[in-house]
């Protein structure tokens, strides 16, 4: 198992904003998934979290909690204007991207961002910029342009950014720690394992780029949130490294060693007998 595992300090955070708002008022409303990870929003909808994409269709006077994520000017304005009782759970990390981006257009007039434009953080960032003020560089950064420094989505691959920093590019490093340390982990799986299991959502950035990354290096690579996948994914290896996205709960994590140890298990009882 890699380390660190569990959720990053932002998503913990937004989880924890939730969860004290549903014991207070019972029912609250979501406008984008708090967090990219199904078992964490499921259980949290047990709880009474709504989500209601359509602002429109959230009543007046609603409590409602936003994403870890950030999000859309127009959006937090609407509900604003509906009386809404807003909590806003963005991650602080997140809120740096927009620190340095704002700081970027005010001293050489533009910024380029490195992410995926139709990724909630990135919507949201460029909705705090003026028009005109921002170039979308694209996940790889292949769409910037030198004259302006760059801001990262804060779950940009670090390699990324170190190789724009050697194509001359002024960087203005945004990724956070927690992306940083799971991709300095996932490394270490990928040279020590035969093959890896990374626990996360499809819909999470961060799962994706540490699947992608071991994928790239020619290990098997299996993403998913399935106990029972992961575990039978797993028989097919020798050893086998086990990582989990930012948004992924740290018992659920423990649950996959277990069941993979036990999966073992049954395995060698199987051969002995």
């Amino acid at each position: 198992m890699a380390f660190p595992q569990g959720p990053c300090f932002g998503v913990k955070r937004s989880i924890e904003l939730c969860r004290k708002i549903l014991e207070k008022h019972g029912t609250v409303f979501a406008v984008h998934p708090l967090v990219h990870n199904e078992i964490v929003m499921a259980d949290l909808a047990k709880h009474g979290l709504i989500l209601e994409e359509d602002v429109e269709k959230i009543p007046s006077n609603s409590w409602v909690v936003l994403s870890a994520h950030g999000t859309p000017k127009d959006v937090l304005e609407r509900l604003k204007e509906k009386n809404c009782k807003v909590v806003d759970a963005v991650c602080p990390l997140v809120l740096f991207v927009h620190k340095k981006a704002l700081e970027a257009v005010k001293d050489f007039g533009k910024v380029n961002i490195v992410g995926d434009p139709q990724h909630q953080e990135i919507r949201a960032l460029t909705s705090e910029l003026p028009e005109g003020s921002y170039v979308l560089g694209g996940p790889e950064g292949k769409l910037a342009d030198k004259r302006f420094p760059v801001v990262f989505q804060s779950t940009t691959d670090p390699i990324i950014l170190h190789e724009l920093g050697a194509e001359g590019y002024r960087i203005m490093d945004t990724i956070c720690t927690a992306t940083k340390g799971r991709q300095q982990a996932n490394a270490q799986l990928i040279e020590n394992c035969d093959a890896l299991v990374i626990l996360g959502s499809s819909t999470s950035a961060n799962s994706r780029h540490l699947a992608a990354k071991a994928s790239a290096s020619g290990k098997p690579v299996l993403l998913t949130l399935d106990l029972d996948e992961a575990a039978s994914f797993a028989l097919n290896y020798d050893i086998v490294g086990i990582i989990a996205g930012a948004s992924t709960p740290l018992d659920l994590v423990y649950q996959a060693y277990d069941r993979i140890i036990t999966a073992y298990e049954k395995v060698c009882n199987n051969w002995s007998s």
